[in-house]
């Protein structure tokens, strides 16, 4: 019980730190779908992943955005130092990133529980990138 209490706490204090993140950051950009077009803040992106011409965007409130721009296009958009392309198929958000196991190349397990693999390529620059973030 107290267990699950910790967790909790935790996960609502990563809540919190997100919260202040979306009101400092307030880095907003246009997604367009077919049938819209969605303003994002950047920090409620967990990760982007590759569809050949599309990409997939989860946010935090579990809503996948389907974007007919490439992954490439999109991590033009998205500049800042929280992102990183850790596969030719993924972009995540580092805010969003619960762990990195190590592998051959690795695998990052995001606050969703999703599991992501890193190319063997991007390993060492991207240990390099989360281990001299200034995160908050």
């Amino acid at each position: 019980m107290m267990e699950a209490n910790k967790l909790m706490g935790n996960q609502y204090q990563h809540l919190q730190i997100i919260q202040l993140g979306r009101l400092l950051s307030k880095q907003i950009i246009a997604l367009q779908t077919t049938e819209e077009i969605v303003l994002v803040n950047t920090t409620d992106i967990i990760y982007c992943a590759s569809a050949i011409n599309y990409t997939h965007i989860w946010l935090f409130n579990k809503q996948k955005l389907v974007i007919s721009k490439t992954l490439g296009d999109i991590e033009k958009q998205l500049t800042h130092p929280m992102f990183f392309r850790i596969h030719q198929s993924y972009l995540i958000n580092i805010l969003w990133l619960k762990l990195f196991k190590r592998g051959r190349g690795g695998s990052v397990i995001m606050m969703d529980d999703t599991i992501l693999e890193v190319s063997s390529r991007k390993r060492e620059a991207f240990i390099k990138h989360i281990m001299h973030l200034d995160r908050f």
